[in-house]
């Protein structure tokens, strides 16, 4: 069974759309970083404090990251993916 795969640049196409959504996700990836700890400082915290605060959301991130992998074993990403949405929303809104 030969199916020819179109590619971009060495891409393959059908993956275009989750390739062009990981870039616009890393562009704003830890954008946050550069001005959240002065703000926290600004707001009478500590600068052990304002630390400790990106090592909770760190730790969170990672913990986060790993369960998220699980589910999608067990359940289908898309599925995953959708649950996180709706978490978002709710949680967001």
């Amino acid at each position: 069974m030969s199916e020819i795969n179109k590619q971009w640049l060495g891409l393959p196409l059908n993956l275009l759309w989750g390739y062009l959504a990981i870039a616009v996700f890393m562009t704003g990836d830890g954008f946050e970083l550069a001005f959240l700890s002065h703000y926290i400082k600004s707001l009478g915290f500590t600068p052990a404090e304002a630390s400790f605060a990106f090592t909770l959301y760190g730790l969170a991130a990672a913990l986060s990251a790993w369960i998220s992998g699980v589910v999608a074993e067990i359940i289908t990403p898309q599925k995953t993916m959708l649950i996180g949405f709706v978490l978002w929303c709710v949680f967001h809104v």
